[in-house]
């Protein structure tokens, strides 16, 4: 989802409506550039068609600075990208941009290629999971060449200076020493 965000982003900044101004000049934006932004966007949704009759009501027809600043700077929670305010400000941006709504937006985003930035993500996903697995099996291999301690190998996937790395460190010496790491120690 943070794709389609960005994307939306990208899409707003690049309006003819937003572009063509100061704000498409500015990099970084202030309160007060949000509370132009807030401006041209009401403005564009108190004409739109799609915002006539009880679509109006449904949704409303402005945004706040406040919100588009938190929209823009990711202060957002988790917990909102599912709250029915947040979507319903969600649709109004892409009603902005010329969509229906904001899955019309997501389908296009699809059609277009957005898509592959999101399997992008996962391939990346992907790949971060067989790294940690690779890591693990090689803390396994080490486990089972005891007493020796080699940790050439878990050190291609941790830094040696890690806490992580001096843990698996420490459990094979006491592995090594006899003790197990899991029972209390007995003096």
């Amino acid at each position: 989802m943070n794709t389609i965000f960005q994307k939306l982003k990208e899409d707003l900044k690049q309006h003819p409506s937003i572009s063509g101004t100061y704000l498409g000049l500015v990099e970084e934006w202030k309160n007060s550039h949000y509370q132009n932004l807030s401006e041209i966007i009401n403005n564009e949704l108190s004409k739109s068609e799609i915002l006539k009759n009880d679509k109006a009501f449904e949704l409303g027809k402005t945004i706040s600075s406040i919100t588009l600043k938190r929209f823009y700077e990711d202060k957002f929670s988790e917990s909102a990208k599912t709250d029915l305010r947040f979507i319903k400000t969600l649709d109004k941006l892409c009603i902005f941009l010329g969509y229906e709504n904001l899955n019309e937006f997501i389908s296009m985003q699809k059609r277009s290629g957005t898509v592959q930035k999101l399997n992008d993500q996962t391939s990346s996903h992907d790949d971060f999971i067989r790294i940690i697995q690779n890591c693990r099996q090689q803390e396994f291999d080490c486990i089972a060449k005891l007493p020796e301690i080699n940790l050439l190998q878990v050190s291609e996937f941790v830094f040696e200076n890690s806490p992580y790395y001096q843990r698996i460190r420490g459990y094979l010496h006491d592995l090594q020493k006899g003790i197990s790491p899991l029972l209390p120690k007995t003096t």
